[in-house]
């Protein structure tokens, strides 16, 4: 799968057992959205998400055994 230069630093970031928001991590809700849809991301959208989406949506990194 292609990821680009932003994907792949963010993913890079993340451990695969802690929770991050878009906030956490400093990049936009779009890119975290889009490791979701290539399934390299799980994501959580809690209370408040439509209030405050780039805090209260939170993302956490797929181990390689569940892919």
């Amino acid at each position: 799968m292609k990821l680009s230069e932003t994907q792949t630093k963010v993913l890079n970031q993340m451990k695969p057992d802690k929770w991050y928001c878009s906030y956490d991590l400093s990049c936009s809700l779009g890119t975290l959205r889009a490791l979701h849809q290539k399934g390299c991301v799980k994501m959580e959208a809690g209370l408040g998400s439509t209030f405050s989406p780039r805090v209260n949506i939170t993302f956490q990194k797929i181990n390689e055994e569940e892919i």
